[in-house]
């Protein structure tokens, strides 16, 4: 199973301040005081040195983060995080649901992405249980439904439209290395890359939501 952990962190009201010299309120004084707000640097690092105790502490060797697919600040904020730590340990994004179900965030996400990392996609198909799981578990964020689904029937029919988890792998290229593979990790030459890009998904069993 999976174990959790609760950071503990507050939340950011208001992420992008304005000028000093504009006249103040008494929600931007409270936020202020609260320490609700402050930059998405600041609340990121906190994340990364929270995620780095929590590896030292479990010994965990894999870490599924965001893919930060439909640009959700959020989302972005913890992809970045995770990032930050993925030198210790196997890391894997995960496709953000439910932006993925839309083509044009999916391919201006990854055409960012690719410009950084070589990453593979790997697809694991959802059985039925973990479908009816997955309505259940989406549908108990009332505030997202309308917002995201417009009704609960959509969310419901979004959600049997796509099936699957789906997962971006960073893969280490080294070209003409003979100790390529000697840390463990997968290695591929540049002549490699494109043809990786373009295959097929991997299968490699059931995702658990």
């Amino acid at each position: 199973g999976v174990d959790h952990y609760y950071m503990d962190l507050k939340e950011v009201l208001m992420r992008h301040p304005g000028p000093k010299c504009l006249p103040s309120s008494l929600r931007i004084a409270s936020a202020f005081l609260l320490g609700l707000m402050r930059r998405d640097k600041d609340v990121q690092l906190q994340v990364t040195h929270q995620l780095q105790r929590i590896i030292a502490k479990s010994s965990c060797e894999s870490l599924i983060g965001p893919a930060g697919i439909g640009f959700h600040p959020d989302h972005l904020l913890v992809h970045t995080a995770c990032s930050g730590v993925a030198n210790k340990l196997k890391i894997s994004y995960y496709y953000d649901f439910p932006y993925c179900t839309y083509p044009v965030l999916v391919h201006l996400r990854r055409w960012m992405l690719d410009m950084r990392f070589t990453l593979r996609d790997v697809e694991m198909e959802l059985a039925p249980e973990q479908v009816a799981n997955r309505k259940r578990l989406v549908a108990t964020y009332d505030s997202q439904v309308k917002a995201c689904f417009s009704n609960l029937e959509q969310l419901e029919a979004t959600v049997e439209g796509y099936p699957q988890e789906r997962l971006l792998e960073p893969v280490m290229v080294v070209a003409g290395s003979d100790d390529a593979s000697s840390d463990g990790s997968e290695a591929v030459d540049n002549s490699e890359k494109d043809q990786q890009a373009d295959t097929s998904t991997d299968k490699i069993g059931r995702a658990h939501v």
